[in-house]
């Protein structure tokens, strides 16, 4: 329902009829009367076009449903007139989520409608994850005179929160997760091409696997077995400590819920493919592990452990993860970053990375993803692949070049990469503001 109310010009011409049309009979001018009747005319006037029960129509709709964090989110927002009269001054004031953003546009318009006719409100928001629920539409109706106004927050049809959960809708390509996975031999004999072993004959061994020279030599069949070689396991490292929790702008998702999203958007084809694979979490006290593995049950876990290290509840250990409330935007940020190293302190990084090392079997592919703005990350993947393992390091950029002190931050950031890329670790440079799959793609391609 609307609320009708009168303006403060209404109010004053009532107050200016009252005065001059007592002064006029007080002094028994005539000039004086007359000059009542502009006031009086005018507050018939405004009676006579007083404007009616609003009967408006409101719909929203989002171009995306669900988002990955960091997203510019396009709302559009239509109001129509159903009704048989003429709204001369409309007011639209969309309830964009106070959680979000709105990067370009404006929820707000003014027009005039005719009946039947519709206006559209168009904006952007940046997707934050999270459940977001749009707040009422605010309608404000004047009339002709502008003598009262009809004011309501009416609920609109469509689509009334935007949901992002960092979900997996448009998993990426196969081949973009496999340039990054490898194999390793194992100690099990088959078919390879690196001789493994030689074993009695069976009836069920193909022919070419036979050594024909013992045989001709000794008259005995035996059979030659090669090292089998099987896809490596893979292990996915999300840096989740609160020294990395920042972000571009207050508006943007912070670094953490981005290096999230990207972890899930690589285990996807892996787990579609039936690859071992797990998630680890580093949140500056511990790395929490759940071991590679396939299937669906153990894809189920994986987004449960997500969920909980999100919400800072591993509730498969005694150790309670930890995460900032909120977080720090880099623009304008000239403020030294932890140079925590995997040497400092009383080595309780180390230990994390020698316990890490001694759950998984063997060697292990690891994908470290972490916004790398301080030297921790190239350490770790230094010190990993001193373990024998295989590391790429996949890293959402949250430097911005909009301020000075930005524009050290994307340096500094800038030199890390290249240093940890002469290691011959590989390094996968993400701007969210652009597709994970075209970051990939470039750095398969060499031309990042």
């Amino acid at each position: 329902m609307s609320e009708t109310r009168s303006t403060n010009r209404l109010t004053a011409l009532v107050v200016v009829a009252i005065l001059i049309s007592a002064i006029g009979v007080f002094t028994g001018n005539r000039a004086v009367l007359v000059a009542a009747i502009a006031p009086v005319s005018y507050l018939l006037y405004g009676q006579l076009t007083a404007l009616p029960e609003l009967d408006l129509a409101v719909s929203r709709t989002l171009d995306e449903s669900n988002p990955a964090p960091g997203s510019e989110v396009t709302v559009t927002l239509t109001v129509t007139n159903e009704g048989s009269s003429t709204v001369p001054k409309l007011q639209v004031v969309d309830g964009v989520p106070a959680e979000l953003g709105v990067a370009s546009g404006s929820p707000r318009r003014a027009t005039a409608l005719r009946p039947g006719e519709s206006t559209t409100v168009t904006y952007s928001v940046i997707a934050k994850r999270g459940i977001h629920a749009f707040g009422d539409t605010y309608l404000n109706g004047q009339g002709f005179s502008s003598t009262d106004q009809r004011e309501q927050g009416q609920s609109a049809t469509g689509n009334t929160e935007l949901t992002c959960d960092a979900a997996v809708h448009e998993p990426l390509e196969r081949e973009l997760t496999h340039k990054h996975t490898g194999q390793v031999p194992t100690d099990d004999g088959g078919t390879g091409t690196e001789f493994y072993a030689i074993r009695e004959h069976q009836h069920s061994d193909p022919v070419n696997r036979i050594d024909w020279n013992r045989y001709a030599r000794e008259g005995e069949l035996t059979t030659v077995e090669f090292r089998e070689r099987k896809g490596a396991p893979v292990v996915v490292l999300v840096d989740l400590r609160s020294d990395v929790d920042v972000a571009r702008r207050q508006i943007d998702p912070p670094a953490t819920e981005l290096s999230v999203y990207a972890a899930r958007r690589l285990l996807d084809p892996l787990f579609t493919y039936g690859t071992e694979a797990g998630v680890a979490f580093y949140t500056g006290s511990r790395i929490e592990l759940l071991p590679p593995a396939r299937g669906p049950d153990h894809k189920a876990r994986t987004t449960l452990a997500f969920r909980e290290a999100v919400a800072g509840d591993w509730s498969n250990n005694t150790t309670t993860l930890t995460r900032r409330s909120s977080s720090t935007s880099m623009a304008g940020s000239s403020t030294t970053r932890s140079q925590r190293t995997v040497a400092d302190g009383d080595g309780g990084v180390q230990r994390s990375l020698e316990s890490l090392d001694g759950r998984l079997k063997g060697r292990t592919n690891i994908i470290l993803v972490s916004p790398f703005i301080d030297s921790f990350p190239g350490d770790v993947a230094t010190y990993l692949q001193s373990f024998g393992h295989a590391v790429t390091v996949l890293s959402p950029d949250v430097t911005t070049r909009e301020t000075a002190g930005g524009q050290l931050e994307s340096i500094d950031r800038d030199v890390r990469i290249t240093k940890l890329r002469r290691t011959g670790v590989g390094v996968i440079s993400w701007d969210p503001d652009q597709p994970l799959a075209a970051a990939i793609t470039r750095t398969l391609e060499g031309q990042l």
